[in-house]
């Protein structure tokens, strides 16, 4: 398995509120690749593509159509990336998120797959949605085992110290 992790910075803000809710404004519960801690949320999503999922974030006028995913076959690649809301300001009114990635292999076996910067820049303003630097692109040759996998990442406010867990299978096929 090919893994390149890419630091690429584009931002579109969209609504949001403490926690993650929904359009009535009522809470959503958790999820296994969405959670929230106080104010401070994030979302792992799957894409065929990081750059085309940037290109239509940053070209959409309120809530963007996004291509998403969760089965590629061999000799394709699928990325991971986040989307977060309500990081903690530092005195100096910056947030410092990162992400630290994983896969949980077919045989459960975990391999580290690298970090990044989320956001390392100005606090966004308050009840916006921002897509993260950091993201992960995993290759899949034909060598490699079919099966499910799971994307990890450990999403961290290094101001509060919250760690938020996000976890998402996916399938590759022959």
């Amino acid at each position: 398995m090919k893994v390149t992790l890419s630091l690429i910075a584009l931002m579109l803000p969209i609504s949001a509120f403490s926690g993650w809710v929904d359009n009535s404004g009522k809470p959503i519960p958790d999820t296994p690749s969405m959670r929230s801690a106080g104010d401070f949320g994030a979302q792992l999503i799957l894409t065929s593509s990081d750059q085309e999922f940037r290109k239509v974030w940053n070209a959409s006028i309120g809530t963007p159509k996004l291509q998403t995913t969760n089965h590629i076959k061999l000799g394709q690649s699928i990325a991971g990336v986040i989307v977060f809301s309500g990081c903690a300001p530092s005195p100096a009114n910056t947030c410092n998120v990162t992400a630290d990635f994983s896969v949980q292999n077919p045989d459960g076996t975990t391999t580290l797959a690298g970090n990044g910067p989320v956001w390392l820049k100005a606090a966004p303003k308050r009840r916006i949605i921002m897509l993260g630097d950091a993201s992960i692109t995993l290759g899949f040759g034909k060598d490699d085992s079919p099966g499910t996998y799971k994307l990890i990442a450990n999403v961290t406010d290094k101001v509060t110290q919250q760690t938020l867990m996000l976890a998402l299978p996916f399938s590759v096929s022959k």
